[in-house]
Order: structure tokens, then C-alpha cells, then sequence
């Protein structure tokens, strides 16, 4: 599991549109969202390859009976590209 508003906070280009107020509706919105996602899709690739996983869901997302899901915010932190 990954808690995804605390690595969007890791991202450059998000916290760009938050210091900005930048709303959907500006087209700098539209483009520094489109990089700070393709950031994450590269983060959680990379994990995902690296652990093995076929699934990596948000925060709660992702229940095993009997089983703890972990939490790999910090390797996918970790993993955003520069």
C-alpha cells in the first residue's frame, strides 16, 4: 500500500500547482499534473518490479485476510525520479 498524498507532496511539479493555488481549469495545472503522475507511474513501476508486486493500491485500499499488506510509501518516496 502507498499513501499517495504524501509522495504527490515528494513531487516537485505538485507542490508547484499547490504553492500556485493552480486549479484544474489553468493549462500550468494541466501539464505539471501530468508530470508529477508520470513521476509516480515511474515510482511505483520501479517498485513493483523490484518487489515483485502485481498490485499496489492506496492506504486501506488492499485487505488479506489473516495477513499484514505493507506499506511501501518510503520505497516509492525513494524511487521517484529526479
Amino acid at each position: 500500500m502507498v499513501d499517495v498524498d504524501a509522495v504527490y507532496a515528494r513531487i516537485p511539479e505538485y507542490r508547484q500547482i499547490l504553492e500556485k493555488n493552480l486549479d484544474s481549469t489553468s493549462p500550468r495545472y494541466l501539464f505539471l499534473l501530468r508530470g508529477a503522475s508520470e513521476r509516480f507511474r515511474k515510482a511505483l513501476s520501479t517498485c513493483s518490479r523490484r518487489r515483485g508486486y502485481d498490485l499496489i493500491g492506496g492506504l486501506g485500499s488492499i485487505e488479506i485476510k489473516g495477513k499484514k499488506v505493507p506499506d511501501i510509501t518510503s520505497l516509492v518516496m525513494k524511487a521517484l525520479p529526479k
